[in-house]
């Protein structure tokens, strides 16, 4: 099941990347839109789970999970510097602060 967490993500337009703006580090909150697009992808999946099972059923309900987002951050850290950085930079160090959903940063 471990190489399927590090696969069982949304599409990379579905995301909210950590970037630089104008010098500063800035982790933005997920859009209204992008809520609304995450639910209607995860209701896609959800309805492919069901009929196929398997593979569809494991992704769905690793999207599904209620820490999916802290997940998918400390997944990401592991193979990408950039996110590591900037869990590091906004000193993330446990899964509740890590939650772009919930939290907005803007460092100087």
């Amino acid at each position: 099941m471990v190489p399927l967490q590090f696969a069982a993500a949304y599409p990379c337009f579905l995301t909210n990347e950590p970037r630089l703006v104008n010098g500063k580090a800035y982790w933005p909150l997920h859009s209204q839109t992008l809520e609304r697009d995450r639910r209607f992808y995860v209701e896609c999946i959800k309805e492919i789970a069901s009929s196929r099972g398997g593979i569809a059923q494991d992704y769905y309900e690793m999207l599904a999970r209620e820490d999916e987002v802290q997940r998918y951050w400390w997944l990401s850290a592991v193979g990408r510097v950039d996110i590591m950085r900037a869990i590091r930079y906004f000193n993330f160090s446990t899964s509740t602060d890590l939650a772009p959903m919930m939290v907005s940063g803007v460092k100087e």
